[in-house]
């Protein structure tokens, strides 16, 4: 059901596509280290740690289709080349602007501009943001990947493992 629901090839943009490709080869690799660990209490602990990685792609994958829907929104791409534009027109023709009435509604006018701009660079400023988490998290899932080879290879304790837990459901929770 996983594996239907999130596919890559719905992203549209190449490198989030990737990461996704990615945070799924990951979660497959974790799984199957996990299925090969020869300790059944650290085996069952893993499992535990396992299904947190499932929900760690899962909201990898979400974030990544959001991000995609935003780069790939036409008229906010419109909106910020036209807004400023429409700011220092409506600017321009405030100062030639003789007229009382005519000048306060300018006035208003502007400042609706001025908010609807203020809006869409937060909105960039927050997908921005949102693309460094899903690669700070991408590096984390690889992180944890990599721990477990160590724990696999070392054959260390079922505590290790679950110190490994404690932090993916940290790094969950921070996504």
């Amino acid at each position: 059901i996983f594996r239907r629901e999130f596919q890559p090839q719905k992203i549209k943009s190449k490198p989030l596509r990737k990461k996704t490709s990615k945070a799924l080869e990951y979660l497959w690799r974790i799984e199957e280290t996990v299925a090969q660990s020869k300790e059944s209490v650290l085996r069952d602990r893993l499992k535990r740690t396992t299904e947190e990685v499932v929900d760690w792609v899962e909201a990898i994958y979400r974030l990544a289709s959001r991000i995609d829907r935003y780069n790939r929104n036409q008229l906010i791409a419109r909106d910020m080349k036209s807004v400023p534009e429409t700011m220092d027109k409506l600017s321009q023709r405030w100062g030639e602007e003789t007229d009382p009435t005519m000048r306060q509604q300018r006035e208003r006018t502007m400042a609706d501009k001025k908010r609807q701009y203020a809006n869409l660079e937060a909105l960039q400023d927050t997908i921005e943001k949102a693309d460094l988490q899903l690669e700070r998290t991408l590096s984390a899932l690889g992180t944890v990947y990599s721990q477990l080879l160590v724990l696999d290879a070392r054959g260390e304790s079922a505590g290790r493992a679950q110190r490994l837990q404690a932090e993916i459901s940290e790094q969950v929770q921070q996504l």
